[in-house]
């Protein structure tokens, strides 16, 4: 006779949630590509949508929901001020970004 039980792990560890930010400081597709580099290197991020036109950035992973001062950290120290857009997530603001003035790196419009 054989025991059939249910792994509830395996099926946890495969649900992804979403999380949606509100970025500032963004000007062109430079800033773009390194937002996206700034959250895609958050542990737990799968996937990373950053929109210059609505300045957002869509994050899909693994407990992203509990990663989100990560993300703002991590957007902070790629020089843009970031917040969560949903009332639910916790975050708190930080300041930078091209509009901000620190034109420090690149070879972009806006100093990246």
């Amino acid at each position: 006779m054989y025991l059939l039980q249910p792994c509830f792990s395996k099926v946890e560890r495969m649900i992804m949630e979403a999380v949606q930010l509100q970025v500032n400081g963004m000007t062109c597709g430079s800033c773009v590509k390194a937002a996206t580099r700034a959250l895609s290197g958050v542990p737990g991020v799968d996937a990373v949508d950053v929109r210059l036109d609505t300045g957002t950035a869509s994050v899909r992973g693994h407990d992203v929901g509990k990663r989100v001062p990560a993300m703002i950290t991590a957007l902070a120290g790629a020089g843009y001020e970031a917040f969560a857009a949903s009332a639910s997530d916790t975050a708190l603001p930080l300041t930078g970004g091209c509009a901000s003035g620190d034109k420090t790196g690149g070879g972009c419009c806006c100093g990246r």
